[in-house]
C-alpha cells in the first residue's frame, strides 16, 4: 500500500510470500495510521539478488516493510521469516546486506505490541569457520534478525512492548533488533577509520554514517537465544541520535559474535555512540530493571558493550552468569594471539571513550555476579573509557580467567586499563582511542554502597585491577597508565588473587595497581573498607605506581595493608 491513511489488516495469515526488495508479506510506503492486528506471518521472505554488485538498501522486511509510514502491530505471530541480499540464492557480494527478518522500518513510526517472533533471520550465512576473524566481518550479510530500523532521531520512533523473541539470528548486528542510519559498510561498523575524524590529527567533522538515531522504547519483553553475528546478541544501537529505553525486560542465552569469532561484542546489548572526537556523548541508552542471564560475546562484553563515546546507563539490573569468551584465540593460525584486545568484561565492557553509568536503588537491585572473562575483567572491564558508580552496586563471584604466566587474568571484579599501548594502526603505539578520547581508564564513585566481594583473578586484583601488565608495554617508551580512579567509601573484601606479588610472597587479592603513574594519574580510595585473608592478602598492592590517597581508609583482616614494589618513573 502506498500513500494511504487508516489502513487496517486483521486476522489474516501471510505464508510463503516473497518480495525482491521490501516486505515479503506487506509493504507500506507513505502510509499513516496503519494497523495490523491478530495476524500470522510465517515463512515469508524479502530476497534481493545483487547480481554481483554491492547492495545494502534492499532485501529488507521479510514479513513487513514500513517505509516512511506509521504502523501499529498488535497480537501478531511471526515465525521463520527472513530478509536478505543474496547472489544467485547464495552468499551475496562482499559488503551487500539486507535485514529485518520480520519487520523493516525506514523512518516513520512502529509500535509492536503483544506479539511473538520465533526463528527470524537476517542475512545469509557465510561459514565463519572457513574465514579468518578479520575476513569474517566482510561477510556480515544482514542486521536485525527480527527488526531492522534505519533513520534519524528527528523522524524515527519505535515502541516494542509485551513481546517475546526466540531464536532470532542476524549475520551482522543485532540478533533481534538493530538500530542504525543505514546498512552501508561504514554505518554498520560502529567507527569509520580514517574519515573524517578517526585519523591523525583528528578532524572536527563527524562521519555521517554514524549519525543514525531513533527514539525507542522496549519494555516488558523477553529475548531468548538471540544471536548477533557481530555487535549485539539481541540489540544493537549505533549512532549519535540513539535515545532508547530498555525497561523491565529479560535477556537469556543471547550471544554476540556468532559470525565474527574474534570480535563479537555485547552478548545482549551493544551501543555505539557515533562520536569520534573528544566531546561529551550525545546519545542516551538506558537499561533499567532488566535481567541478563547466561549471555555471552565471542570477544568482549558478555552482557553489554559501549564504545565510540556512547552513553549507556544501567539501573537496577541483574547481570548473572555472562561471559566474554575470546573465541578467536588461535584463529586463523594457532599462533594468533588476541588476548590484548578480546576476552574482557564478562559482564560489561567499556572501550574507546564509552561512558558507563551504573546505578542501584535498594540493596541487591544492581548486581553483576558469576560472570567470567577469558582474559581480564570478570565483572566489568574499562579500556580507555569511563565508568560512574552510584547507589547500591554489587560485584560478586566474578572471575578473570586469563593466564597469569602470560600476564593476563587480572581484575576479577573490575579491570581498568588503557588502549594507548596497543593502538598501533598507521602511526604506532599511542595513535587511536586513548589519544583521540584523551582517556586511559577512569572510575568515578563516592558511594558507600558499592560492594566488590568474592571475585577471583588468576593473576592480580581479585577485586580491582588498574594499570597495564607486561603484554601491553609494546614498543612505546611511555610505559605508564594515566588511569584516574576515584573509588571512595567502597567495600572491597574477600576477593582472591592466585598469583603472588613480584617480590613479596603475599597476594594482591583486593586492589592491584601496575604502572599507574605520571602527573595526571590518580588513585583515590578515601574511606574505603578493605579486608581479606589475614595470612595471604595485600589490601592495596602497588607495582611501579603512584601512592594512593587513603585518608580514612579502613584496612581490616589482611596480611599487609599496602605493599609498594618496583620503581615509580618520574
Amino acid at each position: 500500500s502506498e500513500g494511504s491513511s487508516g489502513l487496517t489488516i486483521c486476522h489474516t495469515k501471510f505464508s510463503f510470500n516473497t518480495a525482491t526488495d521490501f516486505g515479503g508479506g506487506v509493504c507500506l510506503k507513505s502510509v499513516t495510521d496503519a494497523t495490523i492486528s491478530g495476524c500470522v506471518f510465517s515463512d515469508n521472505m524479502a530476497d534481493h539478488d545483487d547480481g554481483g554488485a554491492v547492495v545494502y538498501d534492499k532485501g529488507m522486511g521479510g514479513a513487513i516493510a514500513c517505509l516512511q509510514s506509521s504502523l501499529t502491530v498488535t497480537n501478531c505471530f511471526f515465525e521463520w521469516n527472513a530478509a536478505q541480499v543474496s547472489k544467485a540464492g547464495g552468499v551475496p557480494t562482499e559488503k551487500s546486506a539486507g535485514g529485518g527478518g520480520d519487520i523493516y522500518v525506514n523512518t516513520g513510526t512502529l509500535r509492536l505490541l503483544d506479539s511473538v517472533s520465533a526463528n527470524a533471520r537476517a542475512g545469509v550465512l557465510k561459514d565463519p569457520v572457513a574465514l579468518s576473524p578479520n575476513e569474517a566481518k566482510l561477510y556480515f550479510t544482514g542486521d536485525g534478525g527480527s527488526i531492522l530500523v534505519h533513520g534519524e532521531k528527528s523522524n524515527t520512533s519505535v515502541e516494542i512492548r509485551d513481546c517475546r523473541f526466540e531464536d532470532s539470528v542476524s549475520y551482522g548486528n543485532g540478533g533481534t533488533v538493530s538500530f542504525s542510519k543505514d546498512s552501508s559498510p561504514e554505518a554498520r561498523t560502529y567507527f569509520v577509520l580514517g574519515r573524517p575524524s578517526f585519523q591523525w590529527p583528528p578532524a572536527t567533522a563527524e562521519p555521517v554514517a554514524l549519525g543514525g538515531g531513533c527514539i525507542g522504547l522496549i519494555s516488558n519483553s523477553t529475548f531468548t537465544a538471540s544471536q548477533g553475528g557481530w555487535h549485539g546478541g539481541a540489540i544493537s544501537a549505533n549512532g549519535r541520535g540513539m535515545d532508547i529505553d530498555i525497561l523491565d525486560s529479560i535477556f537469556r542465552r543471547c550471544k554476540g559474535g556468532t559470525t565474527h569469532k574474534r570480535d563479537g561484542k555485547g552478548g545482549a546489548v551493544s551501543v555505539g555512540g557515533g562520536l569520534q572526537t573528544d566531546a561529551p556523548p550525545v546519545n542516551d541508552v538506558l537499561v533499567a530493571n532488566c535481567l541478563m542471564e547466561n549471555c555471552s560475546a565471542s570477544g568482549n562484553g558478555g552482557s553489554m558493550y559501549v564504545t565510540i563515546r556512547g552513553k549507556l546507563r544501567i539501573e537496577d539490573t541483574l547481570i548473572d552468569g555472562c561471559s566474554a569468551l575470546n573465541e578467536g584465540q588461535g584463529l586463523p593460525l594457532p599462533t594468533d594471539d588476541h588476548r590484548k584486545v578480546e576476552g574482557m568484561g564478562g559482564g560489561i565492557h567499556v572501550s574507546a571513550g564509552g561512558h558507563l553509568y551504573l546505578k542501584g536503588g535498594s540493596p541487591g537491585s544492581m548486581q553483576i555476579g558469576n560472570c567470567n572473562a577469558a582474559v581480564n575483567g570478570g565483572g566489568i572491564s574499562i579500556k580507555s573509557g569511563r565508568a560512574f558508580f552510584s547507589g547500591n552496586l554489587e560485584f560478586e563471584g566474578n572471575n578473570a580467567n586469563g593466564s597469569a604466566v602470560d600476564g593476563y587474568g587480572n581484575g576479577g571484579g573490575v579491570f581498568v586499563t588503557t588502549s594507548y599501548h596497543d593502538d598501533k594502526r598507521r602511526f604506532g603505539a599511542g595513535w587511536g582511542a586513548a589519544t583521540l578520547y584523551d582517556c586511559h581508564g577512569e572510575i568515578w564513585s563516592s558511594s558507600s554502597d558499592v560492594f566488590i566481594s568474592k571475585n577471583r583473578a588468576n593473576c592480580w586484583g581479585g577485586g580491582l585491577y588498574v594499570g597495564i601488565s607486561p603484554p601491553w608495554y609494546g614498543s612505546s617508551t611511555r610505559k605508564g597508565n594515566l588511569a584516574m580512579i576515584t573509588l571512595m567509601g567502597a567495600n572491597i573484601h574477600t576477593n582472591t588473587a592466585l598469583q603472588a606479588a613480584n617480590e613479596s610472597p603475599l597476594k594482591p587479592a583486593q586492589i592491584a595497581a601496575e604502572r599507574v603513574k605520571d602527573n595526571l594519574a590518580n588513585l583515590n580510595f578515601k574511606d574505603t573498607n578493605i579486608s581479606g585473608d589475614s595470612t595471604t592478602d595485600i589490601g592495596i598492592y602497588l607495582w611501579d605506581s603512584i601512592v594512593p590517597y587513603t585518608e580514612g581508609t579502613i584496612f581490616g583482616a589482611l596480611a599487609a595493608p599496602t605493599i609498594t614494589e618496583g620503581t615509580e618513573a618520574p
